[in-house]
């Protein structure tokens, strides 16, 4: 097999996984910068954001959208 064409199909079988350095976000109500440890949930001082996941997922809820991500990704 022609060697770009097996490094096409690699990335398309085996795409590469992000990996969250520090799972973390801001909320834009009350100011508050939350990180996710690795078990529960963190939520800030006005309640409208909530996040969990730890290092393996990003879960968000929030009551509005205003929040920023400011999660540390590498890879991808």
């Amino acid at each position: 097999m022609n060697k770009l064409l097996e490094k096409i199909w690699y990335r398309k079988r085996y795409p590469q996984q992000e990996v969250i350095v520090d799972n973390s976000a801001r909320c834009l109500i009350c100011f508050d910068q939350i990180f996710a440890g690795k078990t529960g949930k963190v939520s800030c001082t006005c309640g409208n954001l909530t996040i969990s996941g730890g290092a393996k997922k990003r879960i968000r809820e929030f009551e509005t959208d205003l929040w920023a991500e400011t999660s540390g990704i590498k890879g991808k």
